[in-house]
């Protein structure tokens, strides 16, 4: 897993993952009703992934500026958070 400083928002989304991992944490609403639940155990992994696409396919390395244009979506959350 990564190390990272406890105060970061990925390093606060890990420890809750761990400690809550099957607690809704995230949801997503399409007319007016839930379309999808996400604990944070669960964006947490999307947030890793992401990560780990971004160094291997793209060539991201810490201190790298990353910029990104999307729709707002759990895919839009998990990158951010992953770049952090």
């Amino acid at each position: 897993m990564m190390s990272m400083p406890a105060s970061t928002l990925p390093a606060q989304l890990l420890a809750r993952g761990e400690r809550e991992s099957t607690r809704p944490f995230i949801e997503v609403f399409g007319d007016l009703h839930v379309v999808k639940r996400l604990s944070a155990a669960e964006l947490a992994d999307h947030m890793l992934a992401a990560a780990a696409f971004l160094r291997r396919e793209c060539g991201v390395v810490p201190s790298d500026y990353v910029a990104l244009l999307a729709h707002n979506s759990i895919a839009y959350l998990s990158v951010t958070l992953g770049a952090m």
